[in-house]
Formats: structure tokens, sequence, C-alpha cells
């Protein structure tokens, strides 16, 4: 019965953990969704608009912003579980027709 309930109290643990990582990309998204904008108007209308220097600020964040959500959601989604397997057996494939 205790392993049980340890059990239980690992994976409600581990499910906060996963909602905290949720929470923190949303808020980091809608940031982001937020200053960006601003920067670009900024930019456009009182800086120089010979220099577009928001695109850094937008790339630089937009990059890690993706980086966050890769960690958020498990892993990349093009190199996840489903294209190991799908690696694994090719490579079988191919060693067995050697």
């Amino acid at each position: 019965m205790e392993n049980r309930i340890l059990s239980e109290e690992k994976l409600y643990e581990l499910a906060k953990r996963k909602v905290i990582k949720i929470r923190d990309f949303y808020i980091s998204l809608a940031c982001y969704c937020i200053v960006i904008p601003g920067l670009t108007v900024l930019n456009l209308l009182v800086c120089l608009p010979d220099f577009y220097w928001f695109l850094f600020p937008t790339l630089g964040w937009g990059i890690g912003l993706l980086f966050q959500w890769f960690g958020t959601i498990g892993g990349t989604p093009f190199l996840g579980p489903e294209w190991e397997e799908k690696k694994i057996n090719e490579l079988m494939e191919k060693d067995n027709f050697k």
C-alpha cells in the first residue's frame, strides 16, 4: 500500500512540475507577444528606420522560446520516439540485406 501511495505522490509531483513548465512557457510567450511589437514600434517610429535592430531581439528571443517549448513538450518533435523506432528498423533492415 505504501508503494502505491509513494508512486501516486511521485506522479503528482511529476505532473506538478510539468504544469509549472507549461505555465512558464505561456508566460514567456505572452511577454514575447507584448514586448516584441513594442520594440518594433519603437524602432520604426522613434529610432532610425534605416536599421531594423528589432529583428535581433525578435530572432534571439524567438530561438530561446523555441528551445523552451522543446523542453516543455519533452524533446524535439522531429527526433522523438517515433523517429528513433523508425531509424532502428531502417538500420536493422539495412544490416539484414548486406
